[in-house]
């Protein structure tokens, strides 16, 4: 997998960048699986977090409305289609 693709495919569907900066949040950072999408709840409200390791940073993403998750998801199978052709391609 291409980080520098998939971050900015983040980027496009809304996601921030964070930096771990207390104890806990550096805990948490270190336990997620690096370069792979996560969906995890906070206080009742859903997010999607990705961690990009070599970079330092986790991308975030609130799930504000079923439409944001949609968002999300369609951006996923487009990359997942992308990926799958230029794979193709290469074999």
């Amino acid at each position: 997998m291409e980080t520098g693709n998939t971050t900015s495919l983040l980027s496009a569907a809304g996601f921030r960048t964070h930096t771990p900066q207390t104890a806990k949040q550096k805990e948490i950072y270190a336990a997620l699986p690096s370069n792979k999408l996560e969906h995890a709840t906070v206080k009742g409200k859903g997010f999607y977090v990705f961690k990009d390791e070599k970079a330092g940073v986790a991308y975030i993403a609130w799930v504000k409305a079923e439409i944001d998750e949609t968002l999300f998801r369609r951006i996923l199978v487009n990359r997942t289609i992308v990926q799958t052709l230029t794979e193709s391609k290469v074999t």
